[in-house]
């Protein structure tokens, strides 16, 4: 899982670097980590209330079952048929290079 993890920053952050003109890079990053970041709480806030309403083992089951749900998106949408990352769009292409 930690190596899963490693490898999606790697592939987001040089998704973002390429595709992201290098003047608006530090606000498209800053955006994405508090996106991400703001989730942390909101996730642990939700698990202790489902907890305290079914019980544990329950809500332990019920994230498994989130998680399987969440992990099998990606086989039934059109991400699963991509190989390529999406090429910079012309009008970025003239700001870099």
């Amino acid at each position: 899982m930690v190596a899963a993890v490693v490898l999606c920053n790697v592939v987001l952050g040089t998704f973002r670097q390429s595709y992201t003109p290098p003047e608006l890079l530090t606000r498209v990053a800053a955006g994405s980590m508090f996106a991400v970041h703001a989730t942390i709480p909101l996730g642990a806030v939700a698990g202790g209330g489902l907890g305290e309403a079914i019980g544990l083992r329950s809500t332990m089951w019920v994230m498994t079952g989130l998680l399987v749900a969440a992990a099998a998106l990606p086989l039934f949408s059109p991400l699963r048929t991509l190989r390529e990352l999406p090429v910079v769009p012309p009008k970025i292409r003239k700001i870099v290079g």
